[in-house]
């Protein structure tokens, strides 16, 4: 019985078009997530061929016996991949909605990424930072970082109330509120009066020294 395998996924590839037969064995064209075509067997298609043996596809097969899936290292991978690309995780509003993309390499090889990782100073009390907030997870814009350090790169998030502007950690120093209490609220995309509740600006002196 013939099955149209047309647009359908295998690992790394896509299925394009039927090219032909061979044998009686039918010939599929497909694309790698490399970029490159290749044209496979549907048997050789259906039970192992994953890729067009790139070297990322090399990684992409070699990921299922790396050992590392109930490590801290591989968590934060995964965790990565769910909130750039699942609609249905509580956090892709804050990354894969706004765009924030996870690149080709890492998606499919967490071993590129441990690779990465291990190069560039990861121990397990440090977390991945985006070195610009609004930029993807990629080698070149993320970093190991301490908490300290997170939140020094999060000044970039900045609140205006009644013309004036201040970064979140600023806001911290003249309300009051926590620093943690005021990104959660601005997370939940709260407008700026609400964000500051329990703060008031028209008669708080301190706001008018600091701003």
């Amino acid at each position: 019985m013939f099955t149209d395998l047309t647009n359908k996924k295998f690992g790394m590839l896509t299925v394009v078009k039927l090219v032909g037969t061979t044998k009686s064995r039918r010939i599929w064209r497909c694309k790698c997530d490399c970029g490159k075509f290749k044209d496979i067997r549907e048997d050789s298609l259906k039970k192992y061929t994953r890729s067009c043996g790139c070297q990322i596809g090399k990684k992409y097969i070699n990921n299922k016996t790396h050992g590392c899936s109930k490590t801290r290292l591989y968590r934060i991978w995964a965790g990565i991949k769910t909130r750039c690309n699942n609609s249905n995780d509580t956090s892709y509003k804050y990354y894969g909605k706004r765009g924030i993309k996870m690149c080709k390499e890492w998606e499919l090889s967490f071993e590129l990424f441990r690779d990465w990782a291990l190069k560039n100073g990861y121990t397990d009390v440090l977390s991945i930072d985006r070195i610009n907030v609004n930029g993807n997870y990629q080698p070149d814009n993320c970093r190991w970082a301490t908490a300290k350090e997170q939140r020094e790169n999060q000044r970039q998030y900045s609140i205006t109330l009644k013309s004036k502007t201040h970064t979140l950690l600023e806001w911290e120093k003249i309300t009051g509120i926590k620093y943690a209490t005021l990104l959660w609220r601005y997370k939940q995309e709260w407008d700026a009066k609400k964000i500051l509740t329990n703060f008031n600006y028209r008669e708080s002196t301190q706001f008018k020294n600091k701003t």
